[in-house]
């Protein structure tokens, strides 16, 4: 994979944050699953996430709640104090849309 000429601007959170070459090619095949959804569709989501949660099943929990698109400025807040990394799984469609640079 070849990485594009512009990447996200660096987190600025407290613990410093670099990727490599490869962490940079696993942060864009992330982005590959990022897409926008309808609010009745992220409700049905978070309620098929949560009845898995409440049985038991964390991992269907994980996979359905990144799934929903991070809100914009829940994801840019979150850059900023886990940093890029602890994020990069979510759908970050939305925060792309507002923060073409960060992300």
């Amino acid at each position: 994979m070849t990485l594009p000429a512009k990447l996200p601007n660096p987190s600025k959170c407290r613990r410093g944050e670099s990727f490599t070459e490869e962490e940079w090619e696993q942060y864009f095949e992330y982005r590959k699953n990022d897409r926008p959804m309808a609010t009745d569709d992220q409700i049905e989501l978070i309620n098929r996430a949560n009845k898995a949660y409440l049985s038991g099943d964390k991992e269907t929990w994980h996979r359905l709640s990144v799934m929903v698109p991070l809100r914009a400025d829940v994801a840019m807040a979150s850059k900023a104090v886990i940093g890029l990394k602890a994020i990069q799984g979510y759908n970050l469609y939305e925060a792309k849309q507002r923060y073409p640079d960060e992300f």
